[in-house]
C-alpha cells in the first residue's frame, strides 16, 4: 500500500512590521499588597522594533494605520520616576518581557476583514475604542461600559496602534468613511478618542451655560475639556492653570484667565461652578474647594498614584460639593462629536500644535517625554 501524505493546511504568512514598543523591568515595590502600574514597572525604554502579525483571527481585522495621536498617558508610561525608577503612569497597564505597543489613538484603513467581519469593507477608515469592554459584566448591561469590570486598556494592556499595521477585534472598530473627505478629516478624527474622553467629563460635570470653570493642566485632555466647555456646553467663564508656558498661551484661546499655579493661589478668581482636575496633581482638589460654590462639580481625570487628601472638608459639606472620577469615551461620545464635526461647530484638529512623520521620530519623541511635555500640546503621527 503506498501511502498517502497528509494535506497541510493552508496557512496565512506571517507579517512583519515596524511598531513603538514599551519596555520595563517588572519588580513591584516591596511593601505594596496591590502595586499599581506606578509601583510594578521600572526603567521604562521606548524602542521601534519589527514585530509579526500572524494569521488574522475571524473576529479581528487588520488596519493599514494613517495617523496615531501621542497621549500624556504614552509619555507618562514611557518615563520613569527620577527618585524611584518606577514609571510615572498609574493606569492599568501590563507591559510583558517582549514589551507592549502602546498607543490608543489614531486612524486608520481596513486592509483585511476575518471572516466573521461581513460589515467591514476593505479600504474603510475606522477609528477605535480605547477600553474594551466585556460587554457582559454587571456594569457593561447597566450601561457602564467605562468602568467594566473585565476592562482591557488598548495600548497598555493590549498592544495598541503605534504599528504600520494593527490587528483588532472588530468589536472596537468603528467605521468613519462617510465623515472622510479629505486628509484634513482624517487628521481630525484621528483625534477623536480624547475629544470624547474630556465629552464625556464635560457631560458627568452637568456643564450649564454661562457656568465658571477652573482647568487644572493644559495638556490635550485639559484643552478639549476647555474647547467643548466653551463651544459645546456653552460655558461662561474659564480659567487655565498650567506650569508651562508654552500650554498656557495656547489655552488663552479658550480661557479668560491662564495662570501658573502660584498665579492661581494669590488670584481673586473664584466662585466656580465646575473644576476639572487633568493635571494629576491631586493637591488640587483639596486647593480648589473654598472657591467652589453651592453644589459645585469637581471631576479628577489625571493620574499621577498621588493619593487624594482633602482637608477643606467642611466646605465640601457646606457647599454641598461634588467630587467625582471619569474616565473613558465610551457612551454616545463618538457619536455625538461626529455629528458636531459633521456641523463644523468642532474639530479635534484645533488641538494639534505639531505633526511629525514616521514611528521612528515618535520613538525618538518619546525618549524625550519632557521636551514634549514643555514645547507642545497635541502631536499627531503620520505614519
Amino acid at each position: 500500500m503506498v501511502a498517502v501524505p497528509k494535506t497541510l493546511p493552508i496557512t496565512q504568512p506571517t507579517i512583519q512590521r515596524a511598531a513603538i514598543v514599551l519596555h520595563a523591568e517588572e519588580q513591584p515595590l516591596r511593601g505594596v499588597a496591590r502595586p499599581g502600574t506606578h509601583e510594578l514597572y521600572r526603567n521604562p525604554r521606548v524602542s521601534c522594533d519589527q514585530r509579526a502579525l500572524g494569521p488574522l483571527r475571524p473576529d479581528f481585522v487588520r488596519v493599514k494605520m494613517k495617523y496615531v495621536g501621542l497621549c500624556g498617558t504614552d509619555l507618562h508610561a514611557a518615563k520613569a520616576d527620577p527618585n524611584t525608577g518606577y514609571v510615572r503612569t498609574s493606569s492599568p497597564a501590563s507591559i510583558p518581557a517582549k514589551g507592549r505597543i502602546l498607543g490608543h489613538e489614531g486612524i486608520g484603513q481596513i486592509a483585511q476583514a476575518g471572516r466573521n467581519v461581513p460589515h467591514l469593507r476593505e479600504g474603510a477608515w475606522v477609528i477605535f475604542d480605547s477600553i474594551i469592554a466585556c460587554r457582559q459584566c454587571d456594569r457593561c448591561k447597566r450601561g457602564f461600559l467605562n468602568q467594566c469590570r473585565h476592562a482591557r486598556l488598548l495600548g497598555l494592556e493590549e498592544d495598541g496602534l503605534f504599528a504600520a499595521s494593527v490587528d483588532l477585534p472588530a468589536g472596537i472598530v468603528h467605521d468613519v468613511s462617510t465623515y472622510i473627505e479629505s486628509d484634513a478629516d482624517a487628521r481630525a478624527l484621528a483625534l477623536l478618542e480624547p475629544a470624547a474622553v474630556a465629552f464625556v467629563a464635560c457631560r458627568k460635570a452637568k456643564v450649564k451655560r454661562g457656568e465658571r470653570l477652573t482647568i487644572f493642566g493644559a495638556g490635550p485632555i485639559g484643552t478639549y475639556c476647555a474647547m467643548l466647555a466653551r463651544n459645546v456646553f456653552g460655558a461662561g467663564k474659564i480659567a487655565v492653570v498650567e506650569p508651562v508656558e508654552f500650554r498656557r498661551r495656547f489655552a488663552a484661546r479658550w480661557a479668560e484667565h491662564v495662570f501658573t499655579p502660584a498665579e492661581f493661589a494669590l488670584s481673586r478668581c473664584d466662585s466656580f461652578d465646575v473644576a476639572f482636575e487633568a493635571s494629576g496633581v491631586l493637591n488640587n482638589v483639596d486647593s480648589v474647594l473654598p472657591r467652589m460654590n453651592a453644589a459645585g462639580r469637581i471631576v479628577v481625570l489625571g493620574r499621577s498614584g498621588e493619593p487624594l487628601h482633602l482637608s477643606a472638608t467642611d466646605d465640601l459639606i457646606t457647599n454641598a460639593i461634588s467630587i467625582m472620577g471619569s474616565r473613558g469615551h465610551h457612551g454616545g461620545a463618538y457619536e455625538m462629536l461626529l455629528q458636531l464635526y459633521a456641523e463644523k461647530k468642532f474639530s479635534p484638529a484645533d488641538a494639534v500644535t505639531s505633526v511629525i512623520q514616521g514611528l521612528e521620530k515618535l520613538a525618538e519623541l518619546m525618549r524625550s517625554p519632557d521636551d514634549v511635555i514643555q514645547h507642545d500640546n497635541k502631536i499627531l503621527v503620520q505614519i
